[in-house]
């Protein structure tokens, strides 16, 4: 069955592109380029905690760039003046943040690469809600420290560190931890001259597949055109790492990202065939290995995709009521996502998300835009996220963005529109049926249609005219994979979407 994302992609590129729903909105104008656009990624709720949220980016001028910060005021839907994190006439680049703890303790520790030592570091500043601490080196030594990654947690699974990024040194790559004063920089692939590891991600699974593991996945660099995925992991309750086991290996195989795009962490991966790149995904960690089950963001193979991004925030259900999953705790969530596409010659930005079937493709002349999207918390009981990108005006490159609103809807066992009801399915988690209720208070032609969490339609449970009434449906996913779902009732233009999950 093809993705439904497939279809609207397509669909979109092939009309006009001038009709776009949501507007764009420059933000930044300046005597420089801004560039490599970042937000933090806030691991424990998904929510930005801050009053204004930052978002960071690279002011390159000339030879050197320097790292800058823009705060968003919710309110006025306004990016305002940047603020520099760094001044001085070297390279500062790659910046990453990621939020940590609760107010009043709130705190975002931002990363980055910077050469003011002549070679490759990695320094660190902390920011607060109302302060910013000194520069730091995170790490440092004679050989290049480049493109640091914060290790992805899980909703289920914080850790006990502080801070805990992977990086890549003498085509090595590292896992560096730190608790207050402790540091451990523990060697996971070890390269030589000969043998090159680089492009490092790190994930948290959950702790229940199996005991809680942490994986981490790098590049393996056969030949010039030839590379592939490999990746260990261990348990969290223990020390010991796997062996390197692959985890792809067709064509020239690059950039694997643990992403935020449910309740468990995906693996993504570009690969590039005949010039083609195409984005890639593994929805179960299970199937690492397996080329067979990585699956395409667009199945077309006139169409190049990249620069994959997506943030996940959860919301608690009426009366902080939460589903128990085992002795572990459920969180409903959206996630907002947003990648590249080149097809004729033409780049677009596009923006989507698994609560709803909406998709926004935005034209951009610089091809080698960078795209990401961030979540700036909650306004009016919806979430607002943006997806920002790369484009030319004033003879610089800038930032643009499109803001999209998600509504939390999910405040009781039921969510109710103008003339239809749609119920939590019960049981949930299920193995391998559930019952699907809704209900119509007047006739309608409807769907009820389940989909997976990056679009993929994988069952039509309705599809008719109905007489107002109740009812119930079973859903049985005996010939599906253990992960997160979403049903949608559709009734004209209108739509109820929930989740549910599959636990084999």
């Amino acid at each position: 069955m093809k993705n439904i994302l497939i279809f609207l992609l397509c669909s979109f590129i092939t009309s006009q592109i001038i009709a776009q729903p949501f507007e764009k909105k420059q933000i930044t104008n300046f005597n420089y380029d801004s560039r490599g656009a970042s937000f933090p990624i806030y691991p424990e709720f998904g929510s930005s905690f801050f009053v204004q949220p930052p978002m960071f980016f690279e002011a390159r001028d000339g030879s050197y760039s320097n790292i800058m910060m823009i705060n968003y005021n919710r309110d006025s839907d306004i990016f305002s003046s940047p603020i520099q994190i760094t001044e001085n006439n070297y390279l500062n680049v790659n910046p990453i943040a990621e939020g940590s703890g609760f107010y009043p303790y709130n705190k975002i520790n931002l990363i980055w690469q910077t050469n003011e030592n002549g070679n490759w570091d990695i320094a660190i500043r902390t920011l607060t809600d109302s302060t910013i601490s000194e520069k730091k080196i995170l790490s440092s030594s004679p050989e290049d420290e480049t493109t640091p990654q914060f290790v992805l947690k899980t909703p289920w699974q914080s850790s006990d560190y502080e801070i805990e990024i992977v990086y890549e040194k003498s085509n090595s790559i590292y896992l560096y931890q730190q608790k207050d004063s402790i540091i451990n920089n523990k060697l996971i692939f070890s390269g030589n001259d000969s043998v090159h590891y680089f492009q490092p991600t790190g994930a948290y699974s959950a702790p229940w597949a199996p005991s809680g593991r942490l994986y981490i996945a790098a590049v393996y660099q056969v030949a010039d055109s030839i590379s592939k995925i490999v990746y260990r992991y261990k348990s969290i309750i223990d020390s010991v790492w796997s062996d390197i086991y692959t985890a792809f290996d067709s064509g020239y195989s690059q950039i694997p990202k643990f992403i935020q795009y449910s309740e468990f962490p995906l693996l993504s991966l570009e690969m590039k065939i005949d010039g083609i790149n195409r984005i890639l995904f593994f929805q179960n960690l299970d199937d690492l290995g397996k080329n067979q089950f990585a699956q395409p963001v667009i199945d077309d193979s006139n169409v190049s995709t990249s620069d994959l991004k997506s943030i996940l925030y959860r919301y608690i259900t009426y009366k902080d009521r939460m589903e128990v999953l085992g002795n572990n705790r459920y969180f409903p969530s959206i996630s907002p996502y947003t990648f590249k596409v080149l097809k004729n010659d033409s780049t677009y930005a596009v923006y989507l998300s698994n609560y709803s079937s909406e998709r926004f493709l935005f034209l951009t002349a610089v091809n080698d835009t960078r795209i990401d999207v961030g979540n700036l918390g909650m306004i009016n009981s919806s979430y607002i996220s943006y997806t920002i990108w790369e484009d030319s005006s004033n003879d610089h490159i800038n930032l643009f963005g499109a803001k999209r609103l998600d509504p939390i809807g999910d405040i009781n066992d039921k969510i109710i529109a103008n003339n239809y009801i749609l119920f939590q399915n019960y049981p949930n988690p299920f193995n391998p049926k559930t019952v699907i209720k809704y209900g119509l208070l007047s006739r309608d032609y409807i769907t009820l249609k389940v989909y997976d969490m990056l679009g993929k339609e994988v069952s039509t449970l309705v599809n008719e005219e109905k007489p107002a009434g109740e009812y119930s449906i079973v859903f049985d996913g005996s010939n599906l994979a253990s992960g997160m779902y979403v049903y949608r009732l559709s009734v004209g233009n209108n739509h109820l979407s929930r989740k549910m999950i599959l636990l084999k």
